[in-house]
Order: C-alpha cells, then structure tokens, then sequence
C-alpha cells in the first residue's frame, strides 16, 4: 500500500475510529508515565536538596499539574475522537517544558532532555495524525527547541554539543516518524482485514446458522465453527457416497464415507495402498488408470457388485501444480436396477395381452402400449403426446372420472372398473388400476394405468346379478313359505318360513328339517321325501302338520320337487299355513247356524242403542213394536218410548254420555208402530261396542216374562258369543242404514261401530257396487226370501279395496225385515290366484326372453315340444322345424345325448351342438325333468359357450404370464383371507421369509410372518386384523416388523389392496411388500446420530468462546467448501435438465421411424447435437450466447418435430451481443418451462420471442395461455437458474408474469467483465 493509498485511508472516518480505538488504553498509561517521571524529577530533588534553580523546581512544579490536569480532563471525557486533543496538547506542554528548560538552565539539563524525547516520541508514534498533522508537529516541535538551544550562549552549549543534541533528536524524530507510517500501515493492514475477517465472519455466521438448523430447527447457537467442521465431517462419514484422493502414483491418500461399508472397507483402511494392487483387475483399476492417462473425468464403476458414478477432479498445491485427483463415487446400483427394471417392464407391457398407458402430471399421453390401442381403438400414434382430454374423453374428463383424479392427487392409488368409450362410440368395461409415480424429490411426475377388458365376463355377471335379484325377488315376497333342503339340513328359508316357524335364521340352519315335522306326519313324509330324491316322482303335493318353536302346530300344504345344486339333488318346498283357513271354515259353519238358530229362536226383543239410535234388532222386537227390520234399524229409540218414560230415557243418555257405567231393569211403555202402547220389561246394560259406550236393551213383553226370561238370557249369551267371536263379517241393514255389525266387519273396513251406524251402508262400497247393493234391497224390499249370492268391492276407511264373498237373506230384526249379509273376505286369495297368474306370464316372458337356447323334450321319445326364440337364433332353425326335430338331431354326440337323457342327468359342463349350417359349437347344459298331464317332460338350457371357452384360454395365458410375472418379481406378494390366513405367497417371498410353500400356505398370518401380541408390541393383533378388513383404505399403505422362518427381524413396507365380492365384502387382502429393513436401520442409526449431534451442541455452548477465536483461521477454508458446496448443489440442478426432454424426445423418435424414417435421421442428428452441446458445456459456467443460440437451433428443430405449427420462436438478436456471455442451457430451460405450463394448438399457438435490451438482458417473453394442471409448479428449472447465476456471483435474473404474458431476463455479460 503506498502513502497516496494510505492517507485517502486516513481521511476515513471508520479508519480514523479504528485507529483512536486501538492505542487509547496505551496512551493513557505512557500520558500517566510521563507525569509520574517528571513527579519522581520533583521528589527526588527536593529530598536531596539538589536544587539547582528555584525557578527549574517551580517549572517542573507547573508542568506536572499540567500534565496531570490533562490526564484528568482525558479520563473524565473517555471519547476516543476527542483523546488525541489531549495528546496533542501533552506534545506541547513538554515541548514548552525542554524549551524553558534549555533557556533557564543551559545545556547541563542535556540528559533529561534524551529521556523526554523518548517520551514525546513514543507518543508521536503511537498517534493516529495524518501526514500533514505529523509533518506540521514534527517541525514545529524542531522549529521550536532547535530555536531555543541556538539562542544559549556559547558557555552554555558549543556547536558540537548543539550539533549532537540536533542529530539524535533529528535521527529519533526520523525514526519515529518511518515508525510511524509503518505503524498507520500495520493499522490499516489490520483495519482491512478486520474488515474483511468481519464480512468473513457475517457469511461464516450465516453458514454456522444454516448448518444448526439443519440439525436443529430450533436452535439459536452463533459463531460456532467447531460445530460446522463437525458436522461436515459426520455429514462424511454417514452421506451413502465415497469421498476419496490419489496422488500421482495411484495411491491412496485420503478415504471417507458411509458406502465403504457395502464393499467391505473401513475408512482409512486403504490410504497409503495402491489402486492397482488393491483394486487389480476391477473396473476400478482401469478407470484410475484412464484418470491419471487423463483421458476421463466421469465414468460408471463396477466394484464388488455395485455401481458407482464416479467424478474426478485435478488436486493443485499453493504453486498450482498438480499432486494428485479427488473422486465422489454415488452408489447407483438401485438407479441403474430400477433403469433395467424399466426397460424390461416396458417389454413386458409391450408383450402382455393387458392394455396400458402412461401420462406425465398434464395429463399428456407419454407412452402407449399396442394392447390398449387395440381396446380403445386408437393408433399408437394418434395418442402419443396428446391430451387426455383431445382423445380417448372427446373433449372433457366425465363427471364419474372426477373420484380418481382426486385420489391420484392426493398420492393414493385407484383400482375398479370403468365403463369407458371406444374410438368408435361402442361402450366397454375395463379393470383398471391407476396408480401416481413420483420423481426424484416426491412430487407426482405422472400416473401408470393398467386395463383389462372385461366386457364379456362384467355382461356374464350382470346377466347372473339379474337373474339371482329377479329369482330372489320372486321367492323373498311370495306369501308362502319357500325351503330349499340337502342332505337333510336346511340351506335356504324365506323370512315367512322364519316367521312361521318363530326361529331364527341361525336356529334353523342347524337343526334337522325332520325335527320340526310331527311324529304322526314325520314317516309319511320323510317316505315322500325319498321317493323324490331317488327320481321315482318329480314334484308332489301333500299336507302335514309341524311344530313351532313355541311348541304349537298348524296344518300346511306342501308342494315339494326336486332340484339339484352344486351337483346333488336338493328339497325344493312351498308351505302354505292352512290351519286357519280350516278353523275359519268349520267355525264358519257353525257360526252361522248358531247365528240362524239364535236369531230364528228369540222370543224376546234384542236391542242394541247407540248414539240414540237403533243399530241392532232382532224380530222379536220387531214384532213388538209391529215395525220391519229395516224400519228399526237406525230409527231414533225415543221413537218407540212413550211420553210418560222419556225423562227417564233422557236421564240414562245423560249417564252413558258422562261415562258411566250401569245396568238397569225397568219398565215401560213402548209405542208401536201403529200407536197402541205396550208395556215392557227393559234390561238394559251400558257396554263398548266398537271402543264407544252403547245401550244393549232387552225388551219382553210382560205378559210372556216368566215364560220367556231364562231364553232371553240364554238366548242374549248365545248370541253375544255368536258374534263377537265370528270369522266372517256379519251386518244387518235398513233402508241403507247398518242396525248391526260385528267386530270382524269393523276390523275389515277400519271403522268403528259409530262411524258405521252414522253412515249410508252403501258408504262401505265401491262405487261400482252400488247400483248392484240398491238392486238387492230392492228385491229384499218386495220380501224377496231367497238367498243371494254375490262378490262385492269394500271400500276401508284408508282407501283400499277389499273383495269378499256374500250371502244375505232376509230376516226379521227388531220387528220388522232386515237384510242379513255374511261377507267372507277374499282378497288374499284373490291375490295370490293373481299372482300366479302373472307369475306365470312372467315366466313365460322370462322363457320367451332369455339368452339361452330352452328346449321341451319328450323322455320317452326324444321328441322336441317347444323351443324359445334363444334357440333359433343360435341353431339356425325355425321353430316349425324344431318341433319336427328329436334332441339328437342337434347334438354332434347323439349316443352320449341319450345317455344323458337316460340317466336324468341334470348339468353336462360341455357338449358339442351342431347349428343348422353344419357348424359345430361348445354349449354348456343344464336340465330339469317334470311331469306334464302325465308325460314325463325334460327341460333342457343350452348356453353357447363359444366365446367363453376362447376367453378362458386367453385368461388361462393371460394368467400364466401374471403368475410368471408375480413369481420373478423381486417383491413380496401375499395374499390372506378375512380368517388371517396366508391363501398366496409367491416364490420370492417364500424365499424372503424362509419357508417352503407346504409350510405357510394355509397357516394363521400371526404366528408365521408376523410375531403373536405378546412377543411384538402388546397390540392386540386380532383387532387390528379386523379393522384392516373393516376399514381398509385406512390400511393402504403401511410399515411393519414381520418375523421370519429363523426368528429374524425385518422391516417390510406394504402395499395392500382389498379384494371384495359382490356384497361389497371385503373377504381377502393382497399386499405387496418391500424389504426396507435396511432402511430402518439406517434411520435408527440416524436418530441416534441425531441425539448424539444434539448433546454435542449442548457441550458446544461451553466451547463457543474458544471456537469463535479460531474463526479467522478457518474462514478461508470455510469459504472453499462452500463454493464446492455450491458447485455440487449446481451439478445437481443442471441434472434436472436433462431427463423429461430425454424421455419426450425418444417417444418422439420413436414415432418417427415407423412414419418418416429420413425425418426421423434428421432429428436423431439434432438430438445428438443437442446432447453433445450439453456433455461438452456440462463444466462451463459461461458460453457465448452465439454458442447458446446454435444450440438452440437444433433444440428448436427438435420441438418443431414434436410440436408441428402449435409453437413459435422469434430470435432478433444484434450481431455485436451476440460475443456475451450467458448460462448454458438457460434459454433450453424457460423455453421447456414455457411448454410445461402452457397449453398450445395450431389456431392457438405458443409464441416465444427472444431479443436483447438496451441493458445487456436477454429477454425471453410468451404470451399465456396456462394450462388447466392438476399438479402444482415446483418451480425447480427457474430456480435452477437463479442459483447458477447466484453462484457465479452475477445479478439475478428476473421473471415477471403479467395477465397476457411471461417475462424471463437473463443477465448478459462481456468477457472483459467476466475476467
């Protein structure tokens, strides 16, 4: 640094506090010394009484106060800015004091005068002046004493002594004054580096401060460089690489890192050993010797069955010459695995009859294979590249697709079948699995799907759904019993047979049919029983009684057949309950003639009043009153009572409408009918009668009470019971009014009694009986006695029509004539005989419809009865000519068709039919025989099973592929059932875990691959084992310890995947799992590292101060590995560039040479261009932007080819910026990062315009048009370019997005500026 430098230094003013900071303590003390020597001066004197002059005491006196009042004020102040007054003002207070001194004392003070120059000079040194403050006091300091000492007299002083005090006090003025400046450039050596050691220290504290929070989020330690270099060194010793150094010779001088342990080397253990001897003959020989040849820097090395990439790079001492090379080897052993794995599963999709696709996150096709395009009907080509959207969804993903999208963006895999669109417009059914891929940082790069069409088989199920849910359907809600019974147990009860029987479903399953048979009935029927399952009668009907579970009986009618399932012949039995019907008939029966009796035998008159109405009356009381049935029934009572007893009458209405409950004998008069009075004898009783109180009154003429009393009690209980307790409903009726109805008539309708007697009983019938019901009481009007017979239509009080059976006749009924009607309901029955009709039209609409051939053959003659239309449309025959036809006739196998038909045997898997055309098919049989107006009928199914013979071949190969596929795979796959038992283990597995397939297949999972609860986690298993099977998805994907053959521990990742039945029950489970035991152990390791890092902070804390003063010796160092860090953090950004671009290009190669192999030349010439471009500028930071914009060219050619019209590059670029310099790659990387996220068309195409400003900025600009992405930006390739630029330390590029456009700027640079 020269003087010029270092006093434009001075002038600064941080300088400048640096400097007073430095020297403040230091001029305090020699200020304070120089005070105590002239102090000790004074003492020493007068203690000795060596007093030359007053006057000297008294100048020494003055000085020392001075000096100590300045010292005084410099301590009080304590400013550094101010303190060199204080300096500067003690100069001059001994200059003055040598001046006064040489002019009061003469030269004989000479002595003290060295003494004090080497004070005065030890502070001129250490000030902080600038030179023209240290020029201007050094002279005036030799102006003023030299001046002094000339004016002495000559006794005094001569010239030598004059000229000796001159030369030493010049000579140690001058050497203070080199010393000095030497002094100023050591502060401003030391003021620079602090400042650099400062800026240092900033970059270190940020370095120190990212490296804590790596190990600790939350830790808050500064400065600690210990901390950092031990970090490193553990990030050494357990990063999954290989850090080593040669020297020229090929021996190893320096060997760390984590992957020497998986060929078997401790680090250290090789260093001072040649390549060459240890490595003899490897992979690893030949690349060191190709590295010193100097003919490779990077290479894939093969060393003890691992691949390792290798890069290496020159090692340069302090004078630049090379001693020896670093190498950073990466095991890619999985990488190159997973690489192969790849390439053999695309030969696999590319040869299994299973379609399958793959599309990047933008939902664009990147690989197809030729199975799919044979399912969708599209070419390979015309999806290659191609939206989802554009192709196999017609413009839009269906609402049903929306369900597995949203599973695949959150990562999940999807697994069911889809009805999708062919090409054509013809739907299909395809198994799908869609499952998301993930790139090297865990983000979604796109997803797998595999297809199977399954059309015909998902059809077969539909049809068989169909049919089961038809058939099912039919028997759950027919009103009689169904049983289906084999080998004496029950295999199938309807719920009326349950609620008959009064068991359960689980009682009935496990007991014996026989059991619930009455012992008189058991043998009679178990001997029908055998007679139908040994084929000596087909079908029969028969009653007998069985025995609840209460113990109770009931009587049914049986029609039993036989049927055969799974191959054995099984008890087809309908029951119907007829024990009612049977008590109903009987008590039917006697009801009405105990009802005939009791009503043609009463003597006396029978009442019943409600609401003050009549509403029942026999005849005698008619004949009482000389009125009609029919003029009684409803007639107001106060009609029949005399004046004299109507208060009476109105007090019991009073009684009986307040609630109370009486009975009463009385006597009155009654007026009859024609007016004469008759005195009567009245018992009369308050009961319910349809849930209201009524008045039963029975009424006897007093002249005939003693004879007559006994009969009407007897008479009254005879009918009381009648009717109360009849089956049938049992009405009388007036003139369109009810005088009586029964319970079971209420019952029936839903009304009660009141509501029936307070309305028109033409009300209860439907409409289109009333002109039938008003043509009876015409008759019943003219005395009509004959009984009639009729079907009515009831209406009930909720609208529903109910259909009995009537009789009525005419009686008398309280005096007068009353139509008597017995109504028995039929509807049920009527029902059922419905049902069956429409049962039968259903099954011959089910014969006439179904798929399948249907054929009526005579047993004895072979004769065809009856085809459906199935079996024309499949044979070729009319059914004229079927019917002329025996069943020979359409079999290729005559002899084994008579067998069969001999034999009644029931289902024959195959047989080979002939169709009228002479050709021959496979049909699969299934046969039933009957009896038909005592013809013994066989009903034969013919399926033709052409088709499904040829799919099962092809599942059969199909499924030997998979199985070959699932045995090879270096994966475990199992498959357990929802009892936890192992059904499937492939051989991998079985190898993996130990076992032989004997040994496991068949066995409870716990207890072979899984440890039982209580050698394992304390976990109850079994729970957890169902609520795998309750909740699957919960379980999709999980980690867990399993035990092998041998008790080893191991750690598997597993995949499971839930397998359901038509139920939706879940019933087995397959898992695919991983070994990742290693994995666990690694982070076990780790954890424990990490616990171990965290109390290695702690002891940090106590060491930081010792750390923080070594900072400055590493800070050199500390920058080094950080740009090494930077530049591995680079070399890994500039591999992202590289794979997607790769992957798009070859699948556009791909394309190309089936359709236009000479463009497919030109493009493998551009890619290799481009390719050859990236390997050798894969070192550079910089190239020309002319370099860039040739590479460019044949980047664009490429996208031309893959792209056609959809996308536009404008380059206007002036030949003069052309010669700067930019990043490699950087406009390969916005242009792809344009691409990505815009969508682009011929109409709509993407255009890119490129173009330097007046700022040296490369500007690259598109005009939007985003894509509508499920996948989120990661940003990656523009960050990727805004590190290199951070770490060439250049500005940063900017990027700006506008509502119409995207705008990148990348800095340009000259050549000058960069060197």
């Amino acid at each position: 640094m020269n003087l010029k430098e270092l006093n434009e230094l001075n002038k600064k003013e941080s300088f400048k506090d640096f400097r007073l900071k430095s020297p403040r303590q230091l001029l305090l003390a020699l200020t304070l010394g120089g005070t105590i020597i002239v102090a000790l001066w004074q003492f020493f004197d007068g203690m000795y009484g060596i007093h030359q002059s007053k006057v000297l005491f008294q100048l020494r006196g003055l000085t020392l106060a001075a000096m100590l009042l300045n010292l005084l004020v410099g301590l009080i102040r304590a400013n550094d800015k101010a303190y060199k007054q204080h300096i500067i003002f003690g100069f001059y207070i001994g200059t003055l004091f040598c001046t006064l001194l040489a002019l009061l004392t003469g030269a004989g003070q000479s002595p003290y005068w060295y003494g004090l120059f080497f004070v005065l000079i030890g502070w001129f040194i250490l000030l902080p002046f600038s030179y023209t403050a240290l020029t201007f006091n050094g002279l005036a300091f030799v102006a003023i004493f030299t001046g002094v000492i000339f004016t002495q007299h000559k006794d005094f002083i001569d010239a030598q002594v004059y000229f000796r005090i001159f030369s030493i006090y010049s000579g140690i003025l001058m050497v203070g004054w080199i010393a000095a400046i030497n002094r100023n450039k050591a502060d401003a050596e030391n003021f620079l580096s602090s400042i650099r050691i400062q800026e240092a220290n900033e970059e270190l504290q940020a370095a120190i401060e990212e490296l804590r929070a790596e190990v600790e989020s939350h830790h808050e330690t500064t400065c600690k460089l210990q901390e950092k270099q031990q970090l490193l060194d553990s990030i050494l010793e357990n990063a999954p690489m290989v850090i080593w150094s040669i020297d020229l010779e090929g021996r190893f001088i320096y060997s760390q890192g984590k992957g020497l342990e998986n060929i078997g080397v401790r680090a250290g253990d090789n260093i001072g050993k040649s390549v060459f001897d240890v490595y003899k003959g490897t992979e690893a020989e030949i690349f060191v010797r190709k590295v010193l040849d100097g003919t490779i820097e990077q290479d894939i090395v093969k060393v003890k069955n691992l691949l390792y990439d290798t890069r290496v790079s020159p090692l340069y001492n302090t004078n630049g010459l090379k001693y020896g090379y670093i190498g950073v080897a990466m095991d890619v052993t999985e990488q190159k695995m997973a690489e192969y794995n790849l390439k053999k599963f695309r030969l696999v999709l590319d040869q299994v009859p299973v379609a399958a696709y793959i599309i990047d996150n933008n939902m664009h096709f990147e690989y197809v294979n030729a199975e799919f395009a044979k399912q969708s009907g599209y070419t390979v080509e015309d999806l290659l590249h191609k939206h989802i959207n554009e192709t196999i969804y017609n413009g839009e993903i269906p609402a049903s697709r929306k369900f597995i999208a949203e599973a695949l963006l959150r990562g999940e895999s999807w697994q069911g079948e889809l009805y999708s669109r062919h090409k054509t417009g013809r739907m299909y059914w395809a198994n799908t699995i869609a499952s998301p891929y993930n790139d090297e940082a865990g983000n979604v790069d796109g997803y797998i799907v595999i297809q199977q069409d399954v059309t015909d088989q998902k059809q077969m199920e539909l049809d068989l759904i169909e049919s089961e849910a038809l058939y099912r359907s039919l028997i759950e809600n027919t009103l009689d019993s169904v049983v289906l019974t084999q080998d004496y147990k029950f295999i199938y009860v309807n719920d009326v047979f349950l609620n008959l029987m009064g068991y359960t479903h689980e009682e009935l399953m496990n007991i014996e049919p026989t059991s619930i048979i009455a012992p008189e009935d058991k043998e009679r029927v178990m001997e029908y029983h055998a007679k139908r399952i040994n084929g000596e009668v087909k079908a029969q009907t028969y009653t007998a009684t069985f025995v609840r579970k209460d113990g109770s009986r009931f009587i049914a009618e049986m029609n039993s057949s036989t049927v055969v399932i799974k191959g054995k012949n099984s008890s087809l039995v309908t029951l119907r309950d007829i024990t009612e019907r049977e008590k109903l008939q009987q008590a039917l029966r006697e009801s009405e003639l105990q009802y005939r009796n009791v009503v043609e035998q009463a003597i006396d008159g029978i009442t019943i009043t409600q609401d003050r109405n009549l509403i029942f009356a026999n005849k005698a009381f008619c004949d009482i009153l000389e009125y009609s049935m029919d003029e009684v029934l409803g007639m107001p009572v106060m009609q029949a009572v005399s004046a004299e007893d109507m208060d009476d009458m109105n007090d019991m209405f009073r009684r009986i409408e307040s609630g109370e409950k009486f009975t009463r004998y009385t006597r009155w008069n009654a007026i009859a009918k024609s007016g004469k009075k008759k005195s009567v004898e009245l018992h009369v009783t308050v009961i319910d009668y349809k849930n209201r109180p009524a008045f039963l009154v029975i009424t006897r003429d007093i002249t005939e009470r003693l004879k007559m009393e006994q009969a009407i009690h007897e008479s009254e209980a005879k009918y009381k019971t009648l009717v109360e307790n009849s089956q049938d409903c049992i009405t009388i009726i007036r003139d369109n009014k009810f005088l009586f109805v029964n319970d079971t008539y209420c019952k029936m309708l839903g009304y009660t009694r009141e509501e029936l007697y307070n309305m028109p009983s033409v009300a209860t019938l439907h409409p289109s009986e009333h002109e039938k019901a008003f043509a009876i009481a015409k008759r019943r009007n003219e005395l009509d006695f004959s009984t009639i017979n009729e079907i009515f239509l009831f209406l009930t009080k909720d609208g529903q029509i109910r259909e009995c059976e009537t009789t009525s006749t005419l009686i008398q009924y309280q005096g007068e004539w009353a139509s008597f009607f017995t109504s028995h309901d039929i509807t049920e029955s009527k029902r059922l005989q419905l049902a069956i009709q429409e049962n039968e039209e259903k099954y011959r609409l089910l014969f006439e419809a179904e798929s399948d051939a249907i054929f009526m053959i005579d047993v004895e003659t072979g004769d065809i009865l009856d085809t459906n239309p199935a079996a024309t449309r499949i044979y070729g025959y009319s059914k004229e000519e079927f019917l002329k036809m025996k069943n020979t006739d359409v079999s290729a196998e005559p002899e084994r068709t008579k067998t069969a038909t001999n034999n009644k045997e029931t289902l024959v898997p195959l047989r080979y039919h002939k169709r009228k055309d002479g050709s021959v098919i496979p049909v699969e049989l299934s046969a039933g025989f009957t009896v038909l107006n005592g013809k013994g009928i066989q009903i034969v199914t013919s399926r033709d099973i052409t088709e499904r013979e040829q799919n099962q071949k092809a599942l059969a190969e199909s499924e030997e592929k998979y199985r070959e596929l699932v045995e090879t795979t270096n994966s475990i796959i199992l498959k357990w059932n929802n009892k936890f038992e192992i059904t499937f283990l492939n051989e991998y597995g079985l190898k993996f875990f130990g076992y032989q397939k004997e040994e496991i297949i068949g066995k409870p999972i716990v207890g072979t691959i899984v440890s039982p609860s209580e050698q394992y986690t304390g976990r109850d298993l079994k729970q957890l084992m169902e609520d795998v099977f309750k909740t699957p998805e919960k379980y999709a994907h999980n980690m867990n310890e399993n035990t092998c053959k041998n008790g080893e521990k191991v750690w598997i990742s597993w995949n499971n995947t839930a397998i359901k039945n038509l139920d939706g029950e879940v019933t087995d489970m397959f898992s695919v799992g991983t070994d990742i035991t290693e994995r666990r152990r690694n982070e076990e390791e780790l954890r424990i590292t990490k616990e171990k890092l965290q109390e290695l902070n702690q002891n940090l804390e106590i060491q930081v101060n010792e750390a923080v003063k070594k900072l400055t010796e590493a800070n050199t160092q500390l920058i080094r590995l950080q740009k090494e860090n930077l530049q591995s953090q680079f070399e890994v950004l500039r591999q992202q560039v590289n794979p997607h671009f790769l992957f798009n290009s070859l699948n556009v190669l791909t394309s190309l040479i089936k359709l236009e192999p000479d463009l497919a030349e030109k493009f493998t010439e551009h890619l290799s261009k481009v390719y050859r471009y990236v390997l050798e500028n894969k070192d550079n930071d910089l190239v020309s932007l002319q370099t860039e914009l040739d590479f460019l060219d044949a980047y664009l050619f490429l996208l031309n080819i893959r792209f056609m019209d959809k996308i536009k590059v404008e380059i206007n670029i002036e030949m003069d910026c052309k010669a700067y310099l930019i990043l490699p790659l950087a406009l390969q990387l916005i242009i792809e990062n344009a691409i990505k996220h815009n969508t682009m068309s011929k109409k709509a195409p993407l255009v890119i315009q490129i173009f330097a400003d007046a700022q040296q900025m490369l500007n690259i600009i598109n005009n939007l048009q985003e894509r509508e992405s499920h996948m989120a930006s990661t940003g990656v390739g523009l960050k990727n370019i805004a590190h290199r630029y951070e770490l060439l330390e250049l500005p940063a590029p900017q990027f700006e997005k506008t509502e119409t456009h995207f705008i990148a700027k990348i800095p340009l640079k000259k050549t000058e500026q960069i060197l």
